[in-house]
């Protein structure tokens, strides 16, 4: 595990940070109020992993790095996510709350 993670401290230094404005949803039909499953990359979104992109801007697919969240995956699109701004698949709706809307530092692969 030490290795692994010395390696990832390596590759993820030679890359670099972009700031982003980072929000959060939940992944449910707004107008059903169910869980609505599938993202604009047809994998099923997944909370704490799937992010919603400008795809524009992030290739959907691309491995996401988010500093102090780890990594993520450009799953999904949504109609509000525009430019350098990213939204994250989320739980629970009193984190979503938590996080609001922030700056923060990304690295993106593409």
């Amino acid at each position: 595990l030490t290795v692994y993670k010395d390696r990832e401290r390596m590759f993820l230094k030679h890359i670099n940070y972009e700031e982003y404005i980072v929000t959060a949803y939940l992944p449910i039909d707004s107008a059903e109020g169910r869980y609505s499953g599938l993202t604009a990359s047809r994998a099923v979104a997944k909370p704490y992993f799937t992010v919603a992109v400008d795809p524009t801007v992030v290739p959907i697919n691309s491995w996401i790095w988010i500093e102090g969240l780890g990594w993520w995956k450009a799953q999904d699109t949504g109609d509000a996510i525009r430019g350098q701004k990213i939204d994250l698949c989320l739980s629970i709706r009193e984190e979503t709350k938590e996080l609001g809307r922030r700056k923060m530092r990304i690295k993106i692969l593409k």
